[in-house]
């Protein structure tokens, strides 16, 4: 509640839970009037996904409905 949010700044992802990727494919694309902040927003967004070999063994729960 206490976050500011910097309208300038979006993301829309492409990759979802369970999507087979390969190296180089996009999971999305930041939007940004300012390269230093889209790029801190790409290294947030980065570190928010995991990628790993194979399927997902569970999904996460949903944190509201």
């Amino acid at each position: 509640m206490e976050d500011r949010i910097d309208p300038t700044v979006g993301f829309i992802g492409d990759a979802k839970i369970g999507d087979e990727l390969r190296a180089g494919d996009q999971i999305g694309f930041v939007y940004c009037n300012a390269v230093d902040r889209g790029q801190r927003a790409v290294e947030r967004i980065q570190a928010a996904f995991e990628i790993a070999d194979g399927a997902p063994t569970e999904l996460p729960e949903l944190i509201k409905e």
